[in-house]
This record gives structure tokens, C-alpha cells and sequence, in this order.
């Protein structure tokens, strides 16, 4: 994987998705992931390879969509595991152990519960994917601020409580988190380091303070910003 790319952050670009607005991207997306639930598997399927080439037309290479879709792969060997684990210890003391790993495979293959879930997860996680690509942090926090003037107009709430700083700051968590993830990796094999899961144990500490501190400190600033 390219190290010089961190997931979900921003590419700078000419697509159509470039020239989209941020705040019609932020209403659209959700309604579009709930859409992809509500359907059957076969149909997010085809979202899902639509997207793919649709993302590819618009320059994001394969290791750029790969980098994004990284924990959605994670989260599909995690369901699949346990599941295996599952009929595998459910089957083990009456049937033995070869029959039991044999029969834990096949059922988990065959779930098409599991497979329905991952595959639309992985459609929803390719169009925020798309939206992070295309949308700059500062963006997305001014499509919230029209997004939420526009609510304002509806339902009229006191100026000073305004919710769109937190929003974006909650969204834009997100490809923080794997930028500074990055950053730590890149340093982590600039010293000699190697890509195991030593690595994970020693930076992972880090990520998580360093990620109280840009959190802290980007409080502090939103602070001081409303108090003028």
C-alpha cells in the first residue's frame, strides 16, 4: 500500500464530483447508504461494482479505493471468522475435527445474511469514500453551515447554538484519524521499521494520545473563536 496516501482524505481534482457543492454531497450520501440497506444484496452488489468503475473514470486508483476499503475488508474476515468459530466448536465433539472445519467453512461461505451486510456495507463506505475524496475538510464544514441555515429558516433555534462546528468536526474525524495514522507509519519505516504487528503495538499508543491532543487542542481554538 502506498504510505504516501493517507485513506479517506482529500485528492485534488477536475471530476464532476470535484464541482458538486460539498453540502449537496452531505445530504445525498446518507440518503444513498440507506437506500443501499433497504435493498437486496445483489443490487448493492451491482452499486458496488458501479462505484468502483466510477471512481476509476474519475482518476482514484485501485490502491487509493483499496485504501479506504481496508476496514470494510476487516470487518468482513471478522464476521466470517466468527461464524466459522462458531459452527466449528458447535460441531467439533460430535462430528470431529476434520468434518467440524469443513462444515464451518461451507456455512460460513454460504451465509448470505453475513454477505448481504458486507456488501452493502462496502457500497455505503465507496460513496463516502467518493465524498472525502472529492470535498475538502473546510468544505464539508461550510456545507453544514448552509445545510444548517437552511434548517434554520424551518425550525428557528438561537444563533449561539449553532451545531455546525461539531458536526464537522465529528465527519472530518474520520480522515484525521488515517491521516495521522499515515504519518506515524511513514515515520515508523523512515527509522528502519518494519510493517508487522510490532508496528501496530507501538504506534497505536500513539495515535491515541496524539488524537487527544489534536482533539483538545482544536476545542481550545473553536473555544477561543466563539468567545470573540
Amino acid at each position: 500500500m502506498d504510505t504516501k496516501y493517507s485513506a479517506f482524505s482529500f485528492k485534488d481534482g477536475n471530476t464532476v464530483f470535484h464541482k458538486i457543492p460539498a453540502w449537496i454531497k452531505l445530504i445525498f450520501i446518507p440518503v444513498f447508504n440507506v437506500i443501499i440497506f433497504s435493498l437486496d444484496w445483489k443490487t448493492a452488489l451491482f452499486f458496488a461494482v458501479f462505484q468502483f468503475f466510477l471512481m476509476l473514470f474519475s482518476k482514484f486508483t485501485v490502491r487509493e479505493q483499496a485504501a479506504d476499503l481496508v476496514p470494510v475488508l476487516w470487518y468482513g474476515i471478522l464476521i466470517y471468522a466468527l461464524e466459522f468459530f462458531t459452527e466449528f466448536f458447535t460441531n467439533f465433539n460430535s462430528q470431529g475435527i476434520i468434518h467440524a472445519f469443513l462444515w464451518g467453512i461451507k456455512k460460513s461461505l454460504r451465509n448470505e445474511k453475513n454477505f448481504s451486510v458486507f456488501i452493502k456495507f462496502f457500497a455505503c463506505t465507496q460513496s463516502a469514500s467518493l465524498m472525502f475524496k472529492t470535498s475538502t475538510s473546510l468544505s464539508i464544514r461550510k456545507g453544514i453551515e448552509i445545510i444548517e441555515r437552511k434548517i434554520r429558516l424551518i425550525l428557528p433555534v438561537k444563533k449561539e447554538c449553532s451545531l455546525a462546528p461539531m458536526i464537522s468536526m465529528f465527519i472530518n474525524f474520520i480522515p484525521g484519524v488515517f491521516k495521522l495514522w499515515n504519518e506515524l507509519k511513514r515515520a515508523w519505516i523512515a527509522r528502519g521499521g518494519k510493517a508487522n504487528l510490532k508496528m501496530f503495538l507501538k504506534i497505536f499508543p500513539s495515535l491515541f494520545f496524539l488524537g487527544l491532543k489534536n482533539a483538545c487542542d482544536t476545542a481550545k481554538a473553536i473555544t477561543a473563536r466563539t468567545k470573540k
